[in-house]
């Protein structure tokens, strides 16, 4: 089984190589050949679950990803409704933003999947981002890495998961010279063996992904919408980005999609939107657009241009937030404060706007202001990602760590996956002066990210404080034992 782990790693790889913002048809109850040896399935739900977690403690440590938990709540929920309306089997997914402006998305097996800022930026309304989505879970609900390896499971290729990582860190925009060394160290020769499968693959999940948007209530046009702007972005360059090389985007697929979305019926009924979802979408793109700034100065200007006076459609509150977030980054207060008060007004339940609304009372010496706000709408969303980081981040500011403590214990029991819950918690256990809450918490944070010494380091700093505390050392053997597990299967998979 682990030259299987390996191969099914390197199949994963070409997955994420590309930017699957395509989208064509097939019966989405389409059943798969069940591949086994020996009477024994070879790619378990678990077996697969271990894979995808090893790799993205990979990817974590190595590649910028974003922790805004505004993008994360957003992109988490729209791939979990995605997802409800798909052929996957397993919906437990895990989702990681990388901060890059590329136009990117990616499945990798065990349910991961990963979302390039940029691709916000890019789609236009929500439908199109979902279109990219709906064909990432197609990927997995079709089991195409398990197809792959099961035709070329002779195959063998050293470092695997190395190969992985480095298509990952030049997807993810990292150094792109650790990228192409790591990939250099590997046998290729693999990789150009299973493209022409991938690409059969590719179709699959086009047509696939068009079903899932018309059970979703969302439309399916938006799939070929997507294909006609990728093609005229990137018409005039001289060298497109690697994924349009192996799957060039034709007008006969345009026209594939389109006619393929024509013989389904859009279930409006099973629409969740999210906050009035196309309102919240362009909040979140506007989003997007500051955390890759590079200028916070030129996108204020950028916004500015943009909003015009009494402009009352999403795209203009959109515009007007997102000037006033950066207005407030540049110390611009007393203005930022009068757009983000009148917007607000006018959607008083928004919670990007209270947010913003809270940082800026924050930044204008206010800080009672702002966690009252918090406070507010905390009470009405006691499990809200993004209210609960705040809130915990504007009472540490007000010397209220406990109170921070309080609401992100009862929050990492379902957001441990996080890291910034981890570090941020640590940092409120320091700010009581309880070292041994913020050794342990700090060794889960680092867990997170593969690096196991530094978590084992600070559990043994830990166990110096819980000498007359039986149950915290029991506690940290635990954790212990636990990272010895890790290791031990970081390395299997290797």
């Amino acid at each position: 089984m682990h030259i299987i782990a390996k191969i099914i790693i390197t199949v994963c790889s070409f997955l994420c190589v590309y930017v699957y913002t395509h989208a064509q048809p097939s019966p989405i109850t389409r059943e798969l050949p069940e591949f086994s040896e020996g009477g024994e399935t070879l790619f378990s739900t678990k077996y697969k679950k271990r894979l995808g977690q090893t790799w993205l403690k990979n990817f974590l440590a190595q590649a910028k990803t974003t922790d805004d938990p505004l993008l994360y709540d957003y992109l988490d929920f729209l791939i979990h409704q995605l997802a409800k309306h798909s052929p996957l089997t397993d919906k437990e997914l895990s989702i990681v933003v990388v901060d890059n402006p590329t136009i990117n998305a990616f499945a990798v097996p065990g349910g991961v999947i990963g979302v390039h800022t940029g691709l916000l930026v890019y789609a236009k309304n929500e439908d199109q981002l979902s279109a990219v989505l709906a064909h990432e879970l197609a990927h997995l609900s079709q089991d195409h890495f398990a197809r792959l390896v099961a035709q070329q499971k002779r195959d063998t290729l050293p470092n695997i998961l190395g190969l992985l990582t480095g298509i990952a860190l030049l997807g993810a925009g990292s150094d792109s010279q650790a990228g192409i060394a790591t990939i250099a160290a590997t046998q290729a020769g693999l990789l150009q063996r299973r493209l022409r499968y991938s690409r059969n693959y590719e179709k699959e999940a086009d047509r696939i992904a068009i079903a899932i948007l018309a059970n979703a209530g969302r439309d399916p046009n938006q799939v070929a919408a997507m294909f006609e702007q990728m093609q005229q972005a990137y018409r005039y360059q001289a060298r497109p980005p690697e994924f349009l090389l192996t799957h060039p985007i034709t007008q006969r697929r345009i026209a594939d999609s389109q006619n393929r979305a024509g013989r389904y019926t859009v279930k409006q009924e099973n629409r969740n939107d999210y906050r009035q979802s196309e309102k919240y979408y362009q909040l979140m793109r506007v989003q997007a657009k500051i955390s890759l700034s590079q200028d916070i100065a030129k996108l204020k200007d950028s916004f500015k241009a943009q909003v015009h006076d009494n402009g009352i459609d999403y795209f203009q509150r959109a515009y007007r937030y997102g000037l006033a977030v950066a207005m407030n980054e540049l110390n611009e207060t007393t203005n930022a404060r009068h757009i983000m008060a009148k917007e607000l007004a006018q959607d008083p339940s928004s919670i990007p706007h209270v947010i913003a609304m809270a940082t800026i009372e924050n930044s204008n010496r206010n800080p009672q202001a702002a966690l009252s706000l918090l406070k507010k709408h905390i009470s009405l969303n006691p499990d809200n990602h993004p209210l609960v980081i705040a809130y915990a981040k504007a009472s540490m500011s007000m010397g209220n760590a406990g109170d921070a403590i309080k609401v992100l214990v009862r929050h990492v029991r379902k957001y441990g996956h996080q890291p910034n819950v981890w570090r941020l918690l640590a940092d409120a256990y320091s700010m009581v002066g309880n070292v041994l809450g913020s050794h342990q918490t700090q060794a889960e944070y680092y867990m997170l990210y593969g690096q196991f010494g530094v978590a084992r380091k600070q559990l043994r700093y830990a166990l110096q404080y819980a000498r007359d505390n039986r149950l915290a050392r029991l506690q940290i053997e635990s954790q212990l034992k636990y990272i010895e597990h890790l290791e031990e299967e970081y390395q299997l998979l290797q």
